[in-house]
């Protein structure tokens, strides 16, 4: 198996936290042009509606004719029932977004209020986007399972622990990140290089979607959000990171 960017680069520090890496860090990629997830919701939403009024009006525009034209009993009594189903289904369409929006700001208070208390220095100034359970490995190659969170500021990942203190807890700004690099290989991951030549390392991305999720279109769409905001906060090319061409 090819021998991936990271692992060429990585290194194990002799102290528990994030692996180190020499030389420099890997270029960065061409911005994500897909969707945010936000967006690819509100996109669905948007189409969806669209196609249901559009029936709507279809069948209320049938019905008309059918008046006007003075047609038969039968005819009348069927586009009467096509704009009724027609209604039917917007006003389906319209309670199943409605509940989809009910539990994504249920789950988005949730998620607000673990990042409070996983990371009280940050919350009063930024906002979460999207919280995924994924598996952080440290420089010692353990693995430790927790959440991410991604924020308008930085990425932060804490442990597991419900009912303790966290004891794993990484914060990192984007301003001080150099490079994404999202490995599609085994193990599937995404790595986070710091201008303090730090490489971070996640895997095991989970969503917290209603609907079944791909594994790596759960990764992906992680590092799409990252990706966003990391270059809406301007620093990429990041001008305080050494990045290597190769």
């Amino acid at each position: 198996m090819p021998t991936t960017t990271a692992e060429k680069t990585a290194t194990q520090p002799s102290s528990s936290g994030p692996a180190t890496y020499t030389g420099g860090a890997p270029l960065p990629s061409e911005p994500a042009q897909k969707a945010t997830p936000a967006e690819k919701r509100q996109e669905e939403q948007h189409h969806e509606k669209a196609t249901a009024d559009a029936r709507v009006e279809h069948a209320k525009a049938a019905h008309k004719e059918n008046k006007e034209h003075k047609k038969g009993a039968v005819d009348k009594a069927r586009s009467a029932a096509q704009v009724a189903g027609a209604k039917a289904t917007a006003a389906l369409s319209h309670a199943q977004h409605s509940a989809s929006d009910k539990f994504e700001k249920k789950s988005g208070d949730a998620e607000q209020k673990w990042f409070s208390h996983a990371f009280p220095h940050c919350h009063k100034h930024e906002h979460v986007k999207e919280v995924y359970q994924c598996t952080y490995v440290d420089g010692k190659a353990q693995e430790i399972v927790g959440k991410l969170a991604v924020t308008d500021g930085g990425i932060h990942f804490a442990d597991g622990n419900k009912d303790k203190e966290h004891t794993v807890q990484e914060s990192l700004p984007y301003k001080l990140t150099a490079s994404l690099h999202v490995d599609l290989g085994q193990p599937r991951q995404l790595d986070v290089y710091t201008t303090d030549r730090k490489v971070y390392h996640f895997k095991n991305f989970r969503s917290k979607s209603l609907h079944h999720v791909e594994v790596d279109e759960t990764l992906m769409e992680a590092h799409n959000w990252i990706d966003f905001y990391w270059r809406k906060a301007g620093v990429v090319p990041n001008p305080a990171a050494t990045y290597h061409s190769s």
